[in-house]
């Protein structure tokens, strides 16, 4: 299921791509997902889907809050280790996670 307000959440991501390797963003998305999806016990792919592909940009599903705060959690695991570009980007994207959280916490019909 794609979450409501995902434009919001796409801005930053699509900035990221400014400056930085495909490679980069490639290996950066794929850490991310694989984290959160260990975090949320997701091997299949049922809950989190979060994808960088040189045609389309950044490709971004989670199915419930728990799979937001996942991805969350994955972010702020590597925020240390990230270059500087995407530090900057990741704290907009939390923000916008936090939001999304947020409001399927307030309306459960939200997805």
């Amino acid at each position: 299921m794609e979450v409501k307000g995902l434009k919001e959440l796409q801005n930053p991501l699509n900035d990221l791509q400014d400056g930085i390797s495909p490679n980069v963003l490639l290996d950066w998305a794929k850490t991310i997902e694989q984290t959160a999806k260990e975090i949320c016990n997701d091997p299949d792919c049922k809950r989190i889907k979060f994808k960088y592909e040189q045609e389309s940009g950044f490709v971004f599903e989670v199915s419930d809050k728990e799979a937001v705060d996942c991805v969350i959690k994955a972010i702020q695991e590597y925020e240390n280790s990230q270059s500087i570009i995407i530090r900057d980007e990741s704290r907009i994207l939390i923000e916008k996670l936090e939001k999304i959280k947020k409001d399927l916490s307030k309306n459960k019909n939200f997805l």
